[in-house]
């Protein structure tokens, strides 16, 4: 359980935790163009898999087994508490567009939901047996690995369900 925090940009809390101390494992935060309601939240936190701490046991979602026990998981934000299902799991070159298209532009309407139900969840290494909609909120979760590239990211995508 940790706190996700926000600021003006995505570097701040690279390199400090959430009390803005100097830290290497960083803290959770949430990207600064997203709000609690968009319909796309993007959550990065690093991958710390010796000290198994942040977002160390993410990558368990490459797993079938894992991901199959674990298609939905719970989030507080502030003092509302979330529930989401897991719908497409994947590692990619943050070098590649389809990261890109994650990090940098966050689309609304039809285009979220072509983007969501034709892009990202094509990408994903299980099936996808969910379709998100236009009223849909998806959350995004993003931290680094190196099993297939060099300079990767484990992207995880789940709508909220209640």
């Amino acid at each position: 359980d940790y706190p996700v925090v926000k600021s003006r940009d995505n570097i701040d809390y690279l390199t400090q935790n959430a009390k803005k101390e100097a830290s290497k494992a960083g803290a959770i935060f949430m990207d600064y163009r997203c709000g609690v309601n968009d319909s796309h939240v993007i959550i990065y936190g690093h991958n710390m898999s010796k000290s198994k701490i942040m977002f160390a046991q993410m990558t368990n979602y490459a797993n079938r087994s894992f991901y199959d026990a674990n298609r939905t998981f719970e989030v507080t934000f502030g003092d509302k508490k979330y529930t989401y299902k897991v719908f497409s799991v994947y590692s990619v070159d943050v070098k590649k567009a389809e990261y890109m298209a994650v990090d940098e532009n966050i689309p609304s309407g039809a285009a979220f939901v072509d983007y969501m139900n034709n892009t990202l969840a094509a990408l994903s290494i299980f099936p996808v047996d969910t379709t998100v909609s236009e009223n849909d909120h998806v959350l995004t979760l993003s931290t680094c690995t190196h099993t297939n590239y060099a300079n990767g990211r484990f992207v995880v995508h789940a709508v909220r369900v209640s």
